[in-house]
């Protein structure tokens, strides 16, 4: 168990911190930013980092040798963005369709953009590869 943990959890950084850095590169040209935004906007990767924590300590399958190997590095950046998109869908629900999203929501819009998904899951990628490929080479 202690193992499954441990990759669980390396694997759930080695994805935020990929996240966090793609909603850098695409929030650095706002004006505005201010720690509160950016918070905002890495707000959801964390959540969705948490949910993949979760999902692979219940479900085996999704880590089997208890370590970061060849599939992997591909599966989880793909469930991590298909969260993701799942938590700005939720946070975009009002109560009526009428109704707009309240502002203090916006940037954690971001996440709704087809390239940044596409950015974010090619960089979480090809961290966890880089990451498998030191795991194997020892």
């Amino acid at each position: 168990m202690p193992k499954r943990v441990g990759a669980s959890l390396q694997a759930a950084f080695v994805l935020f911190i990929a996240s966090t850095l793609v909603a850098f590169y695409f929030l650095r040209g706002v004006p505005e930013i201010r720690s509160g935004v950016f918070l905002l906007a890495i707000s959801v990767p964390a959540i969705a980092a948490l949910a993949i924590v979760v999902l692979t300590l219940t479900l085996e399958g999704l880590l089997p040798e208890r370590k970061l190997v060849f599939p992997v590095n591909l599966t989880l950046p793909l469930m991590h963005v298909a969260l993701m998109a799942v938590l700005v869908q939720l946070m975009m629900t009002t109560e009526s369709p009428l109704q707009a999203v309240p502002d203090r929501v916006l940037p954690a819009l971001i996440w709704e953009h087809w390239n940044v998904m596409t950015a974010c899951a090619l960089g979480e990628m090809t961290l966890l590869s880089l990451l498998v490929y030191a795991g194997s080479a020892k």
